[in-house]
């Protein structure tokens, strides 16, 4: 019960104040997807998006990233998550808490990281921008860098880590 409210609370971390040095992310890290699923039952929010946008907001570590992902893949179809992950999630939160950085080839493998690459960049938005890529062309959404390119909330850095994972997201549809 502790943990479905905490995922409620984090759904809700726009409204509702959360610290994030009191969130327990051991918890969310240590629960498989389908104890997830059966936690966070949200009849507004079946897909996940909401939770994954308000842990997001949070800055959380990579590891509880993947598990609501592995539980909620649909989450990542919306390109919010994208835009909340450029905007609070701080490039060394995930270093902190593993060496090893994440980055994707243009065929979507994960590969170990230079970390030379971009530092301005951290794992868990290169986490959520796959991911977003992987859940839109697999239900043939396209990802249009024009309206991309204006946002308040995305970086110079994160708009080279699009297009060398997206090319296609020059073209406008």
């Amino acid at each position: 019960q502790r943990i479905g409210s905490l995922l409620f609370n984090l759904s809700n971390s726009e409204e509702v104040p959360l610290i994030r040095a009191d969130i327990p992310w051991s918890i969310i890290s240590s629960c498989d997807a389908p104890l997830l699923t059966t936690l966070y039952k949200q009849i507004l929010d079946p897909g996940g998006t909401m939770l994954l946008q308000g842990m997001l907001r949070m800055d959380p570590p990579l590891d509880a990233v993947k598990k609501i992902i592995d539980a909620f893949p649909l989450s990542c179809v919306d390109m919010e998550g994208f835009f909340t992950a450029c905007q609070f999630a701080q490039p060394r939160t995930s270093r902190q808490l593993r060496p090893l950085a994440l980055d994707f080839n243009s065929n979507g493998k994960m590969n170990a990281a230079d970390d030379s690459y971009d530092d301005d960049v951290g794992e868990v938005v290169r986490l959520i921008m796959h991911k977003t890529i992987l859940a839109r062309r697999s239900n043939n959404i396209g990802w249009s860098m024009v309206a991309f390119l204006g946002h308040p909330h995305v970086n110079v850095a994160h708009a080279k880590l699009l297009l060398y994972n997206n090319p296609d997201a020059l073209i406008d549809p």
